[in-house]
């Protein structure tokens, strides 16, 4: 079926090319008659009109596209930002290009190029997850795109917009502190590469600045291992991005199982989110060691599985929706004024504390 073009629109309905153009715009200036507005969108579907966007950029220079490089893979937390920020996109007139680079991190400089053949007028970095990507990214910065970073790895050039992680572990750890634990770890990701220095996962270390400074406030110290003290004390234990992004627990049980075989063990064990907290369950069920009577556990974005596993998880829930529309709001406005975001300080949005079964006072 050949393509119906805007000339065809508006001979059928008898209006102007031009009205219709305005009608199948949302940035237009033209302001119409919504009964109007209303009766050509509809032709539109159901005539299948698409735009032809290629005729679009040589007529205008723009390509109504914004890009969305998604690194989060099949974590609900990153497919959630993902999704807001793409909804927010379509309200403020434009379509999405996306690029999953959770199927093979080799992509990304095809997703790169792919982005500028598209011409997409900015690109969004939903979950950087890739320290060493940030080079590879430049390619956008030199060609004038404007980007922006929603959650995830900040880059020194472009807007970061992402969750106060640092003050929700250190609320979460505060909460352990008063219920009376006194030996807690923090299971988390943080890996750097030693042939590049300050290579890490940025969200691994936020969460290892908040639980320090939450047990320094407290009286306590990190450590490497538990000793005698009625001061509360702190572990780290490491762990490394899940294997298969089909597959978000085995960090949670490598690093339970190895927490299992230290004495003292903790009685309070913070984790990176849920899914590794949820591996950490499984672990305690498997060994016999409940949840919350010998092991309190707490977890991180509030997803479905925290909510009705066996033990339903304290965690922190990010405010997904308010980062991604701020986020594309600043990007479409460096858009619309033809110069690139500032890279101001981080914009930070506080998470919302969630008290469920899984914590509880050492010993109950």
């Amino acid at each position: 079926m050949p393509k119906i073009t805007q000339q065809e629109l508006a001979t059928r309905l008898g209006v102007s090319r031009s009205t219709v153009a305005a009608a199948l715009n949302p940035g237009s200036p033209i302001k119409l008659n919504e009964a109007t507005r209303q009766r050509i969108l509809k032709a539109a579907e159901q005539h299948h009109y698409r735009p032809d966007r290629y005729a679009r950029v040589m007529r205008g220079g723009r390509s109504g596209l914004i890009g969305v490089l998604h690194f989060g893979g099949l974590l609900q937390v990153a497919a959630e930002r993902a999704t807001h920020a793409a909804q927010a996109v379509r309200r403020e007139g434009y379509e999405v290009v996306a690029a999953d680079l959770s199927w093979s991190t080799e992509s990304l400089q095809t997703a790169c190029a792919s982005m500028l053949d598209a011409r997409v007028e900015g690109v969004i970095l939903s979950g950087l997850n890739l320290p060493a990507s940030s080079q590879e990214l430049r390619r956008l910065q030199t060609a004038g795109t404007p980007v922006v970073a929603l959650s995830g790895n900040p880059l020194p050039w472009a807007p970061h917009f992402r969750a106060d992680t640092r003050n929700a572990i250190a609320r979460l750890t505060t909460h352990l502190l008063d219920l009376g634990h006194r030996r807690l770890a923090l299971m988390t990701h943080i890996t750097e590469r030693k042939d590049e220095p300050g290579s890490y996962i940025w969200a691994g270390r936020e969460r290892a600045l908040g639980f320090e400074a939450a047990l320094r406030e407290a009286g306590g110290s990190l450590g490497p291992t538990f000793r005698r003290s009625m001061r509360p004390q702190g572990i780290i234990t490491r762990v490394g991005l899940p294997r298969s992004p089909f597959d978000p627990f085995g960090p949670g049980i490598e690093g339970m199982r190895a927490l299992l075989r230290q004495s003292p063990r903790p009685t309070a064990l913070l984790c990176s989110n849920d899914e590794v907290a949820y591996g950490a369950l499984s672990v305690c069920q498997e060994a016999g060691l409940s949840v919350p009577g010998e092991l309190s556990l707490t977890g991180y974005d509030d997803t479905t599985l925290g909510r009705y596993c066996a033990v339903p998880l304290t965690t922190a829930r990010q405010p997904n929706e308010a980062m991604a529309e701020a986020a594309v709001e600043a990007l479409v406005a460096a858009i619309q004024h033809g110069t690139p975001p500032r890279p101001a300080k981080p914009r930070l949005f506080p998470c919302e504390i969630l008290l469920r079964r899984s914590t509880a006072p050492p010993g109950e």
